[in-house]
């Protein structure tokens, strides 16, 4: 290996050992060789370390940081203190790259002189086997490749699929000179903070539309677990990135795709906090946020997803008892409706008396033969009656 290193991949695994041997042989079929791999076992209980050690033995790129557990964040700075390479990636201990994912990267950042470099990515999902469409949407840009910053593309930098780290690649000195840095008392939407930061700090952004990252769902070390254990997180990192966007004096340049993104997340950690009361704080926060941000002018073309759309006016306009009744419109045969039909259990008994009628409601609903027939007519009825209120 080169006395220099080009590229720096921090590796943090935590009780991965039946994914992080796929990931770490995804980078050493890399096409671009110049790099080393710092693996950051997070106090594995598995035997992450023994599968380390293997590699660390085979290939002499590979070296393993132990430390205690402290979460992902903490990981992640873990290994990034020890980096010595002029550009910085981050992968998950249960994701992989394409083979030529270093190669590409690095000629797009070094090409356009640019402090981050972007990759597309797709999911693979575990427990099928199979991957998911490409999922940012660089169409609007123009081409396959160039560069955009937040002054080029102020409605898209904030883009949701746009804000994962680990289909990134940094400039070492970027992100030491702007003191960007993983918030260890985060253990969930990690990412929002850390990229959020970084994708408007940066003078220039290279992109290559070419699926490179794979992120894997769906198995029982996936971040979205922990969504159960730290409810606050996704609303404490969007606080905190609009704290910091005030403080640089930028939140109105990007304030569209903030709002965006701040819906989508903060909808998606409504379905995916499990314990009540706990969703209901979370609700009522939320709502309190999406208030203060005067999200209700978006309008329903800036979602590519119309449900976020009504939800948020509901959302803004409604209780949470409201804003539950209109989830019921909505079951489906999936996780999600389990979890809507646990929490108005229950609320049913803290507050019987005030949703009766409510748990009658989802009885109807959940028994009725027809009740599938006529889904989009109560939707569209329930969203009619709101709006002429």
């Amino acid at each position: 290996m080169s006395d220099v290193v080009d590229v720096s991949v921090i590796v943090p695994a935590y009780n991965v050992d039946m994914y992080l041997a796929e990931c770490l042989d995804s980078l050493r079929k890399q096409t671009f060789t110049n790099f080393e791999c710092i693996i950051v076992n997070d106090g594995s209980t598995d035997k992450t370390q023994s599968i380390a050690d293997k590699y660390v033995k085979l290939d002499e790129r590979f070296r393993l940081l132990n430390k205690q557990n402290g979460g992902l964040s903490s990981a992640r700075n873990a290994g990034f203190d020890v980096a010595t390479g002029r550009y910085t990636i981050f992968l998950d201990g249960d994701d992989f790259f394409s083979p030529d994912l270093l190669g590409t990267l690095h000629a797009s950042i070094t090409t356009h002189d640019a402090d981050i470099a972007v990759a597309n990515y797709q999911l693979f999902y575990d427990s099928m086997k199979k991957y998911s469409d490409p999922k940012i949407d660089f169409a609007h840009l123009g081409g396959k490749s160039g560069t955009f910053s937040y002054n080029t593309a102020p409605g898209f930098i904030y883009s949701t699929p746009l804000l994962m780290v680990w289909n990134k690649l940094f400039r070492t000195a970027f992100l030491h000179g702007k003191k960007i840095r993983h918030n260890e008392k985060s253990h969930r939407a990690e990412d929002i903070d850390f990229v959020g930061r970084a994708l408007v700090e940066a003078t220039t952004i290279s992109y290559v539309d070419k699926s490179l990252s794979f992120y894997r769902t769906g198995t029982t070390t996936s971040n979205v677990g922990s969504s159960f254990k730290y409810p606050f997180d996704v609303l404490d990192s969007l606080e905190g990135l609009k704290k910091f966007l005030d403080e640089k004096g930028l939140y109105k340049k990007v304030e569209k795709s903030f709002l965006e993104v701040a819906t989508v997340h903060i909808l998606g950690s409504l379905y995916f906090t499990e314990l009540y009361p706990v969703h209901e704080e979370v609700h009522t926060r939320a709502k309190k946020f999406l208030l203060s941000l005067d999200a209700g002018k978006l309008k329903e073309a800036d979602f590519d997803n119309k449900n976020d759309y009504r939800e948020l006016q509901l959302l803004l306009s409604e209780s949470y008892i409201g804003w539950m009744r209109y989830r019921i419109t909505n079951l489906r045969d999936d996780a999600v409706s389990r979890h809507v039909s646990y929490l108005l259990s229950e609320y049913q008994r803290k507050y019987n008396e005030e949703v009766v009628l409510v748990r009658a409601e989802i009885e109807r609903i959940l028994h009725s033969a027809s009740w599938k027939v006529t889904k989009p007519l109560r939707v569209a009825g329930w969203v009619k009656r709101r709006k002429s209120r």
